[in-house]
């Protein structure tokens, strides 16, 4: 049996791996590879837009939901380790942090060794494709491997996007976890995403990939992509006239800047939204805070919340809480005397539905701006929960609400700013890095191959150098980074702790 990475050899194989390079065709594949085995196959993959992305795939390609089981990882293994808690010994089934999450892997683990465990999934599936492979931990290995032991196992992946930090659970090696236990079929070589709108952009993104292996700088200057000096006003301008072109747009920031995405949202007035890593353990927070509270400080944090996820609400409420610190206070206006209403309620009133109608009343009076529409919406369902007695408590609720999407996946803003972490697996018509130069080598391999029309880059200079591959200043010991001189119009290298340090030099 030969080498080729063709979906109908891919598909009889029993354990077979494909290094498959951004945009050259790993979704394909897979997709294709289905229409060629016999029986329901089990697709996992690590987030929920990898899930989005083979789903939509294959509804394009018309392969029928009852041809496949499509989830992550995590919700697999948890859905499984709940199912049969007295086996798997699951310590926490409503998981809500990352931390949580390797407990349900453990999990899982002890369940898939025993006979029930095969018996099900030799009753429900007859293989297993398994998506970005690089992404698995040591423990997510073992769980594939288990079930590898039971069903043909097919994997695709990339090295060079294995952006996921685990802490102490370290990423699979690929020569002795990977090549050792799977045979090794052909790489894919051609960049399908680029092949139709913006081939040369393609081409070029095979050139930023050598780059990347072999450590060496990334020219932009004569890239075919649009670069722009790094700066808000900037961002401003390129987020603008984006919002008016046909196709989605996705503006991806580094992962380092978790705040990012929510002040750009925010400037950008509604045009862009942004998502969220799919743990729950923040939202939670707030609901738990919410619902233990009561008084003042339930009101307080009822604020907080609505602060967080939205703008336009600060001073009016914080001008109406700060006069009820008088009971005296007397409002005047239909607007105030509404707000003072519904504050009085809630402080006074045990149930959740003055804070339903609180947080519908910001909206519809003030017309807020989105920092973070989706924990917003996700609180308001929450709410809605308790009120009509779907649940007791209001944690429970807004948990259940994001849990949704670890089965049935999230739809994704057509356009959307979030960070590589969270959107590893979309393809978009308009890509946006922004503060490229921030950027370590897996995270900006992963930026810049998401869009297949048109990419624009905003850094300090037309010349990228990952942070992790910087070269260090013989002067002091600190950081070279690429530096653009506007008069002269070039590039050069300068140390990170200017102006303490001048050293600087060509590129």
């Amino acid at each position: 049996m030969g080498k080729s990475s063709s979906p109908e050899n891919f598909a009889i194989q029993q354990r077979a791996v494909v290094i498959a390079p951004a945009g050259c065709g790993k979704t394909e594949l897979i997709a294709d590879s289905i229409r060629y085995c016999k029986g329901r196959q089990l697709i996992l993959t690590h987030t929920h837009a990898g899930v989005d992305s083979l789903r939509n795939k294959f509804h394009k390609k018309g392969i029928q939901s009852n041809r496949y089981n499509l989830e992550t990882i995590h919700s697999f293994a948890l859905h499984y380790s709940v199912a049969y808690p007295s086996i798997s010994k699951i310590p926490c089934k409503q998981p809500k942090s990352d931390g949580d999450y390797p407990k349900v892997i453990e999990a899982a683990n002890v369940f898939l060794k025993t006979s029930l465990a095969k018996e099900i999934l030799l009753n429900s599936y007859s293989g297993i494709f398994v998506d970005e492979y690089q992404d698995c931990t040591i423990d997510q290995h073992h769980l594939i491997m288990k079930i590898a032991d039971i069903l043909p196992c097919r994997i695709v992946g990339d090295y060079l996007q294995g952006i996921f930090d685990f802490g102490d659970n370290r990423i699979i090696d690929w020569e002795n976890d990977v090549y050792s236990n799977f045979k090794k079929l052909d790489d894919l070589k051609e960049p399908h995403r680029w092949k139709v709108k913006n081939p040369e952009l393609g081409r070029w993104l095979l050139v930023v990939r050598s780059c990347i292996e072999n450590k060496k700088p990334i020219i932009l200057s004569d890239a075919p992509i649009t670069w722009s000096k790094q700066s808000s006003s900037e961002e401003n301008k390129v987020l603008l006239s984006l919002f008016k072109a046909n196709g989605s747009v996705l503006v991806v920031c580094a992962p380092e800047n978790p705040n990012k995405p929510h002040s750009l949202a925010e400037n950008q007035k509604n045009r862009y939204k942004t998502i969220e890593p799919i743990t729950s353990d923040e939202i939670c927070k707030h609901a738990k805070d919410i619902e233990s509270n009561t008084g003042k400080k339930r009101l307080d944090s009822v604020l907080r919340f609505a602060y967080e996820c939205l703008t336009n609400v600060v001073t009016p409420c914080r001008y109406m809480r700060n006069r009820m610190v008088n009971n005296q206070y007397r409002p005047r206006g239909e607007e105030k005397k509404k707000l003072h209403e519904l504050f009085s309620k809630i402080i006074s009133e045990s149930d959740l539905q003055s804070i339903r109608d609180l947080y519908n009343y910001l909206i519809q009076i003030y017309v807020p701006t989105y920092r973070r529409n989706q924990p917003w919406n996700e609180m308001k369902k929450g709410l809605e929960g308790v009120i009509v007695g779907n649940y007791e408590k209001l944690e429970d609720a807004v948990w259940q609400v994001r849990n949704v999407y670890r089965f049935v996946g999230r739809k994704i803003p057509n356009r959307c700013i979030s960070r590589t972490v969270l959107i590893k697996g979309l393809e978009c018509e308009h890509g946006v890095v922004i503060d490229a130069d921030s950027f370590k080598s897996k995270n900006l391999y992963v930026a810049l191959t998401r869009a297949s029309n048109s990419l624009s880059i905003l850094s300090n200079a037309p010349v990228l150098i990952p942070e992790d591959y910087r070269p260090s200043c013989p002067r002091c010991g600190g950081k070279l980074l690429p530096r653009y001189n506007e008069q002269s119009k070039k590039s050069f290298l300068g140390c990170s702790r200017y102006p303490e340090c001048k050293h600087t030099q060509s590129l």
